[in-house]
């Protein structure tokens, strides 16, 4: 699995998809920051919105505006004491192990959802593994090694996580402090709520999908 392909909606468009219809709108998002970023929306048949957020990761700069947005719309979920569970995506600068995951998850109240980790095979190429999360043990270690030897691939360690945690000080505040990730990205919880009061639908028919940077990181030795 490679990074998926960047793309942009030039206009409003109408698609097809297994007999529906869908709307894809191309809109700006100037959330916790005074550089906006381009997002998609797909209006689903069911009345779902799936959202991909666009910024240029590839770009140094933008990498770094974007990760200014999402330490501001930190400080200001920190601050405002609701203590509401919050969706968000972790990058690690480095991948870590399971149990450093588990070790996390118990510190902060981190439930992960969705795991990616990286993996090389033996001409060095990074190779990305996907996996739905399980509370009691992160991944299903099984299948994960099961994929690993079948496609010839050596273990790194987890480079992405989605999940939710507390807007408090030991969870939410406590996980953005931790030195060994590069970014907390809780565009997915802000986005959501701005849409689904926008377009008057609950919050969890809102699903919002965020790039992570681990592998422009890479690419660009960093």
């Amino acid at each position: 699995m490679s990074k998926p392909e960047k793309f942009a909606v030039i206009a409003t468009c109408l698609l097809g998809l297994a007999g529906g219809f869908f709307t894809i709108n191309t809109v700006r998002a100037d959330i916790a920051s005074s550089n906006p970023f381009p997002y998609s929306v797909e209006t689903r048949p069911n009345g779902y919105l799936r959202v991909y957020v666009n910024p240029d990761l590839r770009d140094s700069s933008q990498r770094e505006s974007y990760a200014s947005a999402q330490r501001m719309a930190i400080s200001n979920l920190l601050a405002d004491g609701q203590t509401e569970v919050v969706t968000l995506q972790v990058t690690f600068n480095q991948p870590i192990t399971l149990e450093e995951l588990r070790d996390l998850s118990n510190r902060t109240g981190l439930s992960s959802e969705h795991v990616i980790l990286a993996a090389r095979d033996d001409k060095d190429q990074l190779h990305a593994i996907g996996q739905r999360a399980i509370p009691s043990a992160i991944v299903n270690t099984d299948e994960l090694n099961a994929e690993l030897n079948s496609r010839g691939l050596r273990l790194l360690g987890v480079a992405v996580i989605r999940g939710r945690i507390v807007a408090s000080a030991s969870g939410l505040g406590q996980l953005a402090n931790d030195p060994r990730i590069h970014l907390v990205d809780v565009m997915p919880h802000i986005l959501a709520k701005e849409l689904a009061m926008k377009q008057g639908v609950s919050v969890d028919k809102v699903q919002v999908s965020v790039p992570s940077p681990y592998w422009d990181l890479l690419s660009n030795g960093k």
